[in-house]
């Protein structure tokens, strides 16, 4: 009975090994043996600097980062990450229309912020893989009014 209980976890966790390079793996959460720390930024009151809330957390994917940043309110309900890809050390995002949405229902201040926090957010949780986001709208480049993003993305400072 241990044998197979080894020979299970062995299997899920190289499942979960192999998550970081699978093509959409935000429906599938990687446990964790333990609670693990995640950071979520946003804007700060006047929109000119990036604070910082950690989570503690037992499951871990990329939907989390989405829920946690719709929590401190970056990111708008209705706003969906539909798939994820790593190209080399890019992560590749490709979101639904809500998220264009919300870019273009702000300044350019704001625009800053949103796009700011959720590139940091997942730089920083994902820092093993990804050096850079590149930033897509139902697989499309995104253009915001402000800016068309057609290359990847780095650390906002």
């Amino acid at each position: 009975m241990l044998k197979r209980f080894m020979i299970f976890l062995a299997c899920l966790l190289l499942a979960g090994c192999s998550y970081k390079q699978e093509l959409a793996p935000s429906s599938t959460f990687i446990p964790t043996s333990a609670p693990i720390d995640i950071t979520i930024y946003y804007g700060n009151e006047k929109a000119d600097d990036f604070e910082t809330i950690v989570y503690e957390v037992y499951y871990f994917n990329s939907t989390t980062l989405i829920e946690k940043l719709i929590e401190v309110g970056v990111l708008s309900h209705g706003v969906t990450l539909l798939s994820e890809s790593y190209d080399g050390s890019c992560l590749h995002l490709d979101f639904n229309d809500a998220f264009r949405d919300l870019l273009c229902s702000t300044g350019t201040a704001g625009e800053y912020m949103i796009i700011g926090s959720l590139v940091n957010t997942f730089l920083d949780n994902n820092r093993d893989v990804a050096k850079t986001i590149f930033i897509t709208v139902n697989g499309e480049i995104l253009e915001s009014g402000h800016v068309i993003y057609d290359f990847e993305l780095s650390y906002y400072e």
